[in-house]
């Protein structure tokens, strides 16, 4: 038995994909719809976050601050808005837009920081300290071998 599209498309049966929900051709359609949707919710907001961090880059040149402090600048105002987001928005759509796109797309270290207060206020002490340490260790190796790859 098939379930409904709108079965599929909440936020929590996207972990439990199962390809016996694409039936019927019509399911199959308003699925890809909704995901297309989704996708360019994103990356409208991501496009905005991205011109937002551009600009905040600028300025901060533009006022003799040193590259790396607007970079904690525009991380710490991306954290402090993704908080604020993640606490207040309950709709998919403006999530989607503010928090997945617009924060995304303006720093990903608000991601990095929300879910690191996630694990922390799931009790995960434990793994939330992990994922700071592999996180900072893996990003700054990563960075070093990828800038040691253009010599």
């Amino acid at each position: 038995m098939c379930r409904s599209e709108n079965d599929f498309i909440t936020r929590n049966n996207f972990k439990e994909f199962n390809p016996l929900i694409f039936c019927t051709f019509a399911n199959a359609i308003k699925i890809t719809m909704h995901f297309l949707r989704n996708c360019l919710l994103v990356m409208a907001g991501g496009a905005v976050g991205s011109v937002l961090r551009y600009v905040c880059s600028i300025l901060s040149l533009l006022w003799g601050v040193q590259a790396h402090w607007g970079t904690m600048i525009v991380n710490a105002i991306g954290s402090f808005l993704i908080g604020i987001l993640a606490a207040t928005l309950s709709e998919e759509t403006w999530t989607l837009l503010l928090v997945v796109g617009l924060c995304g797309g303006f720093t990903t270290y608000s991601t990095f920081s929300m879910q690191t207060i996630s694990l922390l206020q799931s009790g995960n002490i434990s793994t939330a300290l992990l994922y700071i340490t592999v996180t900072i260790c893996v990003c700054l190796l990563f960075t070093y071998l990828g800038w040691k790859c253009k010599y």
